[in-house]
């Protein structure tokens, strides 16, 4: 008989109890506001017996709303497919001193898939917690002074349709036995549906259902939200070594806003992994990976543990660690990250993909490295991508968070502890977002020195005719004209890969100034100490005159389709070439010590996101949906480069990618996936992204300079956005505040009226204790 840790005994046991009570679900006791179990409407997972029923949170949300107006409002922003209403909550204190218009917003997409019940759950809770001024996140109340909680419930049909009481069924198309489901009632994925800038995959019909119309229509031509600025999209799957996986959606962030949510996210990790709800989460973490942290003695001479630190591995994993040696008995920084590898236990390291710790319950990262793909039409990237255009985006701050065990798996047999921590991360989300989006410290980047980027009056534009997206009813986009909020031919759009650097110079402390091609000289260049060639820019510049300059101590910085200046500077032969991936990446070969990885950690591989740019993922194909390759990746063929001083940071498909070569007395620094110029090729309607980076490729960016990122204390909040700024372009859905359209909420009926009640009741409990 094999023997089983102690530590990992709750957690087995919460596996063979999930089992159990999957076959007597049909049985449970429905979750239900008039229980009144402890003090609340809706009561602590560990307390509930099922997830929430559409009936009940309806009636849940009614009864919050009339007893706490003052800082609540409910109302029908729309009806599902099915007929069902879909609520939006707004979160406030109406008695503040600040307008409406003065305080900042954040939102929240509470389970647009109804089988990822996470979301909801959490979201739920929040709301009673801030309103009541009770719970966990009761001692945030304050802060709706100054902020405004938006959360929307935009998938009520497949909510309902997992029910197990109360269901109407012939409200639900679907016919089968309860279960929640991912899309709407004919099955359409609602997160495949929202106007983002970029390729547009045929069959995500974006903006074709009710659903996704009703929340576009509030948050972007209400005229209610024009200062939302942060945000988060709460999603589930079906299982992952991490309870939760926050994604930055990698869309174009600005040097300011992808600090903002690094730094936001690494605070999240902390909170989360040590929060009580994940101590069993945690002991499984233990019981797998015995491997301590180094003594500060350990530390200062660059060792990192003894052997002895995995005697506690079994027995096939220790011969693995041990073929890593290199025989001196001590484990280097190297050494000792191969062997947690090998392991299955990836400490964290500190850098921006904010650590890997198998079985640790929060990780974070780029899309690609943290679920293994993208797509177009994400809820998230509506709410990241800045407007640039008049239908896509909201410019906040924010990240996708999916949560383990809440998807196919256990879909709605309840299982208390799980939601228990689904829960505790919404919370804990909600909790860092209000206090970061009232952060008053607000990113520089220091200390780069002058900077020149090459650029030429070659711009990418809706004008170029043979590309515009030409719809079947042939109207134009106009904010006039409510029916083309959906349906319109192609929005107007200018964009160019090289507005990277415009933007990023808005928060260098040093200049970041564009550079003709055509001006670029001995004497023009003399003045700076960084020079950045973008891509096909390369083709403009005079290779020897850029090389005279580097040799000379000049620091230059390649991006895509610019390592070809290496063979025509005269430096390799045939070394440059592209092929064609998925998404732009390279796989990190050298640890933490290369300087341009500096912060990095080793398991982010993601530099750039395809879609946002028109680069395609996917086609519909005779056969269904196939894989397509359109980002374009250069590299330095490994067999061409001996001539070259080469110091690889990372290779892809074998090839160096992300690497720096010492030039003369200068330095060159490139990346062969990062800013390539916008493609026009395919349906991108919504208009265009210039560029979409990972948290990677800012790291290499800021160490490529020699910056540093400093918080500088500003005495205000920073808004992502603003509508006079050229940055971004004007915000045009301007128009004025519209009255709140109650909608047709339900009467509470029985359910609400003793929901009321109760929550009365537990108030009066209340009053009598402090009597």
């Amino acid at each position: 008989m094999s023997q089983v840790s102690p530590a990992r005994v709750p957690v087995l046991v919460l596996a063979i109890l999930a089992l159990a009570l999957g076959g007597l679900a049909t049985n449970a006791t429905a979750q239900n506001p008039v229980y009144g179990l402890d003090d609340r409407v809706f009561p602590e997972p560990m307390m509930s017996t099922s997830f929430l029923q559409f009936p009940d949170f309806v009636a849940g949300i009614e009864a919050l709303d009339a007893a706490y107006p003052q800082y609540m409002d409910v109302r029908i922003i729309g009806e599902s497919l099915g007929g069902l209403p879909i609520y939006f909550v707004e979160l406030t204190n109406e008695a503040s001193d600040k307008s409406r218009e003065e305080k900042l917003q954040i939102g929240y997409s509470a389970s647009i898939h109804a089988n990822e019940a996470a979301g909801r759950e959490g979201m739920v809770r929040v709301i009673e917690d801030l309103v009541s001024g009770t719970g966990p996140l009761g001692a945030l109340q304050p802060a709706l002074d100054d902020v405004i909680i938006n959360i929307w419930f935009p998938n009520p049909d497949s909510w309902a349709s997992g029910d197990w009481f109360g269901v109407d069924a012939q409200k639900i198309a679907a016919l089968h036995a309860p279960t929640f489901s991912r899309g709407n009632m004919i099955g359409v994925d609602l997160n495949r549906e929202f106007p983002n800038p970029g390729w547009i995959l045929e069959s995500h019909t974006p903006m074709s259902e009710p659903e996704s119309r009703s929340v576009v229509k509030e948050l972007r031509y209400s005229g209610r939200h024009d200062n939302l600025v942060a945000g988060t999209d709460l999603h589930g799957m079906i299982n992952s070594p991490n309870m939760m996986r926050a994604i930055i959606p990698n869309q174009d962030m600005d040097f300011h806003r992808m600090m903002v949510t690094i730094r936001f996210l690494n605070d999240l990790e902390d909170r989360v992994n040590t929060n009580e709800h994940f101590a069993e989460w945690n002991a499984l973490a233990e019981s797998l990976c015995m491997v301590p942290e180094p003594s500060a003695e350990e530390e200062a001479h660059g060792d990192h543990h003894t052997h002895d630190a995995f005697s506690g591995l079994p027995e096939a994993i220790q011969e693995q660690i041990r073929a890593i040696d290199d025989g001196d008995g001590v484990w280097s920084l190297v050494e000792a990250e191969a062997a947690a590898k090998a392991a299955g236990c990836e400490r964290s390291t500190g850098g921006p993909t904010g650590g890997v710790g198998h079985g640790q319950p929060f990780l974070w990262g780029a899309r690609w490295d943290q679920i293994g793909y993208t797509d177009s039409g994400f809820t998230s990237d509506y709410l990241m991508l800045s407007p640039r255009s008049p239908t896509g985006g909201m410019g906040a701050v924010g990240t996708i968070t999916e949560f383990a065990y809440s998807h196919m798996v256990p879909n709605n047999n309840y299982v208390a502890k799980l939601t228990d921590m689904h829960v505790a991360g919404v919370r804990e989300t909600v909790r860092a977002q209000v206090e970061y989006t009232l952060l008053t410290e607000q990113p520089k980047l220091d200390a780069i020195g002058p900077t020149a980027y090459v650029v030429s009056g070659e711009r990418v534009t809706s004008k170029d005719t043979p590309t515009r997206y030409e719809a079947e009813h042939g109207k134009d986009f106009s904010l006039d004209d409510e029916e083309t909020y959906f349906d319109f031919n192609q929005v107007d759009y200018d964009v160019q890969n090289t507005d990277f650097w415009r933007d990023l110079a808005k928060y260098s402390t040093d200049p970041v100034e564009p550079l003709q091609a055509a001006a670029l000289t001995a004497a023009t260049l003399a003045p700076y100490d960084n020079l950045v060639i973008t891509d096909a820019m390369v083709d403009l510049v005079d290779a020897a005159v850029v090389r005279a300059w580097v040799e000379t101590g000049g620091n230059l910085i390649l991006t895509d389709q610019a390592l070809t200046w290496f063979d025509a500077a005269g430096l390799t032969t045939g070394a440059a070439f592209k092929d064609e991936h998925y998404l732009g990446h390279s796989d990190l070969i050298d640890g933490r010590d290369h300087p341009l990885l500096a912060g990095v950690d080793w398991n982010a591989r993601q530099t750039g996101e395809g879609p946002p740019t028109g680069h395609a993922i996917s086609e519909e194909t005779t056969n269904g949906k196939s894989r397509v390759h359109e980002y374009p990746q250069w590299h330095l063929k490994a067999d061409k480069v001996s001539s070259l001083d080469l110091h690889v940071a990372g290779m892809t498909h074998g090839d160096p990618s992300l690497g720096t070569a010492k030039v003369g007395d200068g330095t060159v620094h490139f990346i062969g996936a990062a800013l390539p110029e916008p493609k026009q090729h395919r349906d991108h309607r919504y208009g265009l992204a210039p560029y979409a980076v990972t948290a990677l490729t800012y790291y290499v960016f800021v160490n490529a300079l020699g910056g540093v990122v400093e918080w500088k204390e500003t005495g205000a909040p920073f808004i992502p956005f603003y509508p006079d700024d050229p940055l971004y372009g004007a915000r045009t859905d301007t128009a004025e505040v519209q009255p709140a359209d109650e909608g047709d909420v339900p009467a509470p009926g029985l359910v609400g009226v003793l929901a009321t009640l109760a929550l009365l009741g537990a108030a009066l409990q209340r009053v009598r204790r402090r009597a």
